[in-house]
């Protein structure tokens, strides 16, 4: 994800209702009347929001990156030290069932 800006909140009233209004920045002004689904999250402990527009990407602009912390794990978090732990483990329960 990449971030946008800040916006303050508004408020829109229609018929005695208050809408939360959010406000996105002109260069997004090619969105306007786009159907979209507004998602709600948590990010970092706070309230998040999610939007979603049906318009479809190409493939080039999309801003999701994997870190190096996904594509390589931590050292002693590889498969084989985490069975060999767990063979030690059940060993241990073995030897003291018998």
């Amino acid at each position: 994800m990449q971030r946008v800006g800040n916006s303050k909140i508004g408020r829109l009233r229609t018929k005695n209702i208050d809408y939360p209004q959010l406000r996105l920045p002109h260069q997004y002004s090619s969105t306007i009347g786009d159907v979209a689904g507004v998602f709600e999250t948590v990010h970092e402990g706070k309230q998040a929001f999610f939007i979603a527009t049906e318009r479809a990407v190409p493939n080039e602009h999309t801003v999701l990156k994997p870190s190096e912390k996904v594509l390589k794990p931590e050292a002693g978090t590889t498969s084989e030290s985490r069975l060999s732990a767990l063979e030690s483990e059940i060993s241990d329960l073995k030897s003291l069932l018998l």
